[in-house]
């Protein structure tokens, strides 16, 4: 996992040059922001320069600015305001989603090369929409042949979460969590073929910012704490708080 957190840190590094940083919460220290290494290196494999990508439920911006790093060509997509992270960016496009109808998406057919969702396709129904109308949609404005990266979805086993649900604790709970039969199941419903998926984040990450500034801002830290992670990930999958799954639409 060295190159992708090779990511991490260049990312972070760029963010600060430019005070994108300043905006973005997940980027606050190394640690937190490697929460989003294994998403770095799976998209890298998919996306490459000049290729047009949606970013479906941009928010902050943080994964477009990513994607832009790579040479994207970017569309935000969100009904949020428009990302400070890329403002003034000419490689970033934004285009805001409309409450009247959040099921369909303002594109025509075929226009992305790739769509990326990431901790997305899990809140649809928050605001009337489902998974599957939000898969279908992405499946009609990709490219026959393109790739849909979905990051972040919640598992169903994941520890931390069921750890909180038993302690009763004031934490942030998803309403929609997955287990990998049912993620085969909608993605095949949308006419998808699932070309790798796995699971990722068997440690917490937001809280690490509660951490002394000298520790959570510590290169070697960061680093120290992923190697943990990804050998508990491996050796528990199960426990992993997060899915992946790259999706290619039908050619």
């Amino acid at each position: 996992m060295a190159q992708a957190f090779d990511l991490v840190r260049h990312l972070n590094a760029a963010a600060s040059r430019t005070g994108a940083i300043d905006s973005i919460l997940q980027f606050e220290n190394l640690a937190t922001q490697a929460q989003y290494r294994v998403p770095y290196i799976v998209t890298t494999r998919h996306v490459k320069g000049g290729d047009r990508v949606l970013d479906w439920g941009c928010g902050n911006g943080h994964f477009s600015l990513f994607l832009q790093s790579l040479g994207a060509e970017v569309t935000g997509y969100s009904f949020e305001r428009p990302p400070r992270a890329v403002e003034g960016s000419a490689a970033f496009t934004f285009v805001s989603g409309s409450s009247a109808d959040p099921r369909s998406l303002p594109f025509p057919n075929a226009c992305f090369d790739a769509a990326v969702g990431v901790g997305v396709l899990e809140h649809v129904w928050e605001t009337g929409g489902d998974e599957a109308a939000s898969l279908a949609e992405l499946v009609r404005v990709v490219k026959p042949g393109g790739v849909i990266l979905t990051f972040h979805l919640p598992s169903e086993t994941g520890w931390i979460e069921n750890a909180v649900r038993t302690l009763g604790l004031n934490k942030h709970l998803h309403g929609r969590r997955y287990r990998a039969e049912r993620i085969r199941q909608l993605w095949t419903a949308a006419g998808l073929r699932i070309v790798d998926m796995g699971v990722y984040n068997a440690l917490p990450r937001a809280e690490l910012t509660l951490l002394p500034a000298p520790v959570r801002h510590s290169e070697a830290f960061a680093r120290a704490y992923d190697f943990a992670d990804d050998l508990i990930s491996r050796a528990v999958p199960r426990i992993c708080t997060n899915y992946f799954v790259v999706g290619r639409t039908p050619s």
